[in-house]
């Protein structure tokens, strides 16, 4: 072998050795963001409910918390729909990945990847979303609002209210539905994921939000057909604020619209199937995350934890083996929500806020896995102890 081949070798293996542990990446080509998914992604689950939205809503309460951290530096890490988005448009982590049992939510957040590729605006993201139109018929509008909204006829950036005002009061137009189901799928289709029936699946995603509107909600119904807990529809929690009042839903206002956009062009907005209790994406994660020598700075967890403690000390407890493989710091935190009126023993959590159905909460990550509650508790004592200690103020 020569000495030019040989030298050729050692450098390649060199520069290998330095890629697995260089800074998380800038961006992702199309194929990486697509064969990234394929790689941390597991088996899904089907779950007893549809989760187009979030059913929190309090889930804006801790961005003040939030806010006083240093959290920008590292990893965000979340469960569920849109309120992901809220969350890492206030922290503005390096990368973000979206677990979730189910694989329709990752075919939700790959819809909505489409929907800020195909947006500039909020006002034209909301316009996809629900396929209606704007600013088409001028006349009509003035008609409907006895004026031309300000925002409309000053191009003035819209408030969150103005243009929730606005689509409640333009009809949905079919014809927009099926351009744009066409151009969802062609954008999915880029990462890969094209058989039937996640096209199927996409399809009946994007339906509901045509037929149910800024009424779509988190369903959780019984036997009656009738709500079982008082959820929040899209409207509500796209207007909702924070604990200081602060319109802060990510699309509130072009800023955190337009960071998104970017993340979400840069690919770093990875969704990912995975079982919080299983034993693959939560650990693939971890291991991407170290590999490219980065923490984990925020890992929003929902009220998840309570349905791995119902099933049993085993589920739970390769979650806490999960979690003990992730790289963390003394900055690194959980959003947890509590659902109130859940626990015969604990109706309310203690910082429960109004009468909200669920109570949002930041927790050192820390404390959990120093205190090791689970060696001496009762599963569902634990769950008390869980969402109760080291609350951040």
């Amino acid at each position: 072998m020569s000495l030019i081949l040989l030298f050729e070798i050692v450098n390649f293996r060199i520069s290998s050795a330095i890629a697995q542990t260089s800074a998380l990446p800038d961006s992702l080509s199309e194929t990486e963001f697509g064969a990234l998914i394929q790689d941390l992604s597991g088996v899904g689950r089907d779950f007893h409910t549809d989760n187009f939205t979030s059913n929190e809503s309090t889930y804006l309460n801790p961005l003040p918390i939030l806010r006083r951290h240093d959290l920008s530096r590292g990893v965000y890490v979340g469960v569920g729909p849109e309120q992901n988005f809220s969350y890492i448009g206030a922290i503005q982590p390096t990368m973000a990945f979206i677990v979730d049992i189910r694989r329709n939510n990752m075919l939700q957040h790959l819809m909505y990847k489409a929907l800020f590729a195909l947006s500039d605006t909020r006002a034209v993201f909301l316009s996809r979303l629900l396929s209606k139109p704007l600013y088409e018929d001028l006349p009509r509008i003035n008609r409907l609002f006895r004026r031309t909204p300000a925002w409309i006829a000053g191009g003035r950036e819209a408030s969150i209210g103005e243009l929730v005002e606005y689509f409640d009061s333009v009809a949905p137009d079919p014809d927009l539905y099926d351009e744009n189901i066409k151009q969802i799928k062609e954008l999915v289709k880029v990462h890969g994921v094209d058989n039937a029936n996640d096209m199927s699946a996409l399809e009946y995603i994007y339906r509901a939000f045509y037929q149910r509107q800024l009424d779509i909600r988190y369903d959780l119904l019984g036997s009656d057909g009738k709500q079982l807990r008082e959820a929040a529809d899209l409207r509500d929690l796209l207007q909702a604020t924070t604990t200081d009042g602060e319109p802060a839903s990510f699309l509130a206002n072009d800023h955190i619209f337009s960071y998104l956009r970017e993340m979400q062009s840069r690919n770093l907005i990875v969704p990912v199937v995975g079982d919080f209790g299983g034993d693959h994406a939560l650990r693939a994660i971890a291991e991407y995350v170290k590999a490219h020598e980065a923490t984990i700075s925020v890992f929003y967890t929902s009220n998840v934890e309570s349905y791995l403690i119902a099933e049993g000390y085993t589920r739970f407890l390769r979650y806490i083996a999960n979690i003990e493989r992730f790289p963390i710091d003394e900055t690194s935190v959980f959003i947890r929500s509590f659902a109130n009126d859940s626990d015969s023993r604990m109706k309310s959590h203690p910082d429960r806020s109004g009468n909200h159905p669920f109570t949002t909460l930041v927790q050192p990550i820390s404390i959990l896995l120093e205190d090791k509650p689970w060696d001496e508790m009762r599963r569902f004592d634990l769950y008390r102890y869980i969402v109760t200690t080291g609350n951040l103020k």
